[in-house]
């Protein structure tokens, strides 16, 4: 998973840029980052298709 996190440019822009919890969500979909993508990226359960 380490690994994925380096590799893949999707999970990766997540690391790259800081995102604070009420800015909306770099994934696009118009929510807030907290709300979103979030809770998925701090319990290791973020995964791109």
């Amino acid at each position: 998973m380490a690994q994925e996190k380096l590799r893949n440019p999707e999970v990766n822009k997540f690391y790259q840029i800081k995102v604070g919890r009420n800015e909306p969500c770099p994934c696009g979909s118009g929510e807030k980052f907290k709300k979103c993508c979030w809770n998925k990226i701090n319990q290791g359960e973020f995964q791109v298709n």
